[in-house]
């Protein structure tokens, strides 16, 4: 069968880190793996959000839309001859797209990929006898319940800490 536009939409080091038959094996694993052939594989879905995450904060004043980030996703594909990247699908395909392929592949791919990837032996993950490890800044906003305040800075969460300490007193 020939290659279809899907399936050559690459995103150069995320693909080496999540391969293609990673993905595969996932979209099997939850069931989304397509029946049919369509302009927008699952594959490339996937690979489509995680790009909308790592595009997410670019240098612009907003995130950038569906239509940017596919078009810097395929933007060396446009130059290859045979023409399969001549129309991109509009941002109504791309979110059917995504739609129709939901969040359980994410968490599998999650779940598979999290925790520690590095070894003793690859190099730069220790320093000292210890591994290094990178926070990426994401800020979370969580509601002041009973279970998160004393973990907070939040207004509330300080007011309670003061009068528990005054009562203490």
């Amino acid at each position: 069968m020939e290659p279809q536009f899907g399936d050559r939409i690459r995103l150069g080091v995320l693909t080496g880190e999540i391969t293609p038959e990673v993905v595969d094996e996932v979209l099997e694993l939850t069931g989304r793996a397509e029946r049919r052939r369509r302009l927008l594989p699952a594959r490339a879905v996937v690979y489509f959000v995680l790009a909308l995450c790592l595009f997410s904060s670019s240098d612009s004043t907003g995130p950038p839309g569906y239509r940017v980030v596919l078009r810097t996703l395929t933007e060396k594909l446009r130059h290859l001859p045979g023409g399969l990247v001549q129309r991109l699908p509009t941002s109504s395909a791309l979110t059917r797209a995504r739609q129709r392929l939901g969040d359980k592949p994410f968490q599998a791919l999650f779940e598979r990929r999290c925790g520690a990837q590095a070894t003793p032996t690859t190099p730069g993950a220790f320093a000292f006898g210890l591994r290094l490890v990178a926070w990426d800044g994401t800020a979370l906003d969580v509601p002041d319940t009973p279970r998160t305040l004393p973990r907070s800075d939040s207004p509330a969460a300080t007011a309670r800490t003061r009068a528990e300490t005054r009562r203490s007193d």
